[in-house]
Order: C-alpha cells, then sequence, then structure tokens
C-alpha cells in the first residue's frame, strides 16, 4: 500500500476521556503514527477539533471542525487519506474533506507543523552548517515573522523564522 493511503480508527470513551463532552475543555490526544511513519496530532479545543497529518513526503494536512453536535457520548473516529484526499468521519458520518492541493495552509497557535531545523537551532541536535533537518513542532505564538515552536519530542521552545515551517 502506498505511503499516501492508510486509516486510523478509535474511539474516544468519555469514561476513558470525561473532558471530551465539555465544550470548554483542551485535549491532547497521543500522537499516532502508521507503520510507514506519518505522524498524525489530533487535538480538542472547545467545540473544535483539530487534525494534522505530517509527513515530509507525503506532505500536511489539516483539518479543523465543529464538533458540539458529537461531544454528548462515545465518539468513533476515522481518518482516511488517500491521495491528495483526507476525510475525517465521526460515528460514521462524514465530517470534513480536505484536498491537500487547494488546502488552506494558513497556520494557527494550536497547529501541528513540520519546522526546518538547522544548526545551533536546538540544543543537542548536532548537524553540518549546510544540513538541515525536519522535526514536528507545536506553535505557541505567532508575532510578525516569527514564531515560537514548541519540539515535544525534544521538550524544548525555540523562536524561530516562520517561513521555516515547511510547506508543500
Amino acid at each position: 500500500m502506498p505511503k499516501d493511503e492508510f486509516s486510523v480508527t478509535f474511539w474516544i470513551r468519555i469514561s476513558e476521556n470525561p473532558k471530551w463532552s465539555n465544550l470548554n475543555s483542551t485535549i491532547r490526544f497521543p500522537p499516532i503514527y502508521t507503520q510507514e511513519g506519518v505522524s498524525i496530532f489530533i487535538t480538542k479545543l472547545g467545540s473544535q477539533l483539530r487534525v494534522f497529518v505530517l509527513d515530509p513526503e507525503i506532505g500536511y494536512r489539516k483539518i479543523k471542525t465543529e464538533i458540539a453536535t458529537y461531544i454528548k457520548d462515545d465518539t468513533f473516529v476515522a481518518l482516511v487519506v488517500k491521495g491528495d484526499y483526507t476525510t475525517l468521519y465521526l460515528n460514521g458520518e462524514k465530517v470534513e474533506t480536505v484536498d491537500k492541493k487547494s488546502m488552506d495552509k494558513e497556520v494557527e497557535i494550536g497547529d501541528y507543523v513540520i519546522v526546518d531545523v538547522k544548526e545551533g537551532d536546538l540544543s543537542g541536535v548536532k548537524m553540518t552548517n549546510d544540513f538541515s533537518v525536519m522535526f514536528p513542532a507545536e506553535v505557541k505564538q505567532i508575532f510578525g515573522d516569527n514564531g515560537t515552536f514548541y519540539f515535544f519530542g525534544l521538550n524544548q521552545t525555540v523562536v524561530l523564522p516562520i517561513n521555516r515551517i515547511h510547506r508543500w
């Protein structure tokens, strides 16, 4: 199966995630990684669900949708990626489909992105001066041409130019 064709399914049980039914709660679900190494990050911010699919090869996908009608009970989540299209289903209902080519690429606070990291940007990460590596990070703040990024895998928060966000 190609790297850009997969599905992920899981239940959100209120008994295990009581904040799910609270319209004002924030939940950062544990990251999901496919067998091919694609990273999926899911966050509930109030009545909004944000889903991010990140991979240097297949690109960036972002779904942002209102979920107020789904949070009263346990919710079955299915995410289907097929080529350029990513579809989110909640309780078997298609909620949103995004096309990678026409998707809004605006970055907001709380988004998960891939950042181009160079020598000296992160402590403990060594590379040659003409080499860079892409790391996933959460956008914590945006101000002018810079942003504050939390590199959760390294537990480091760093200010970098926002043009370092890898865009496909």
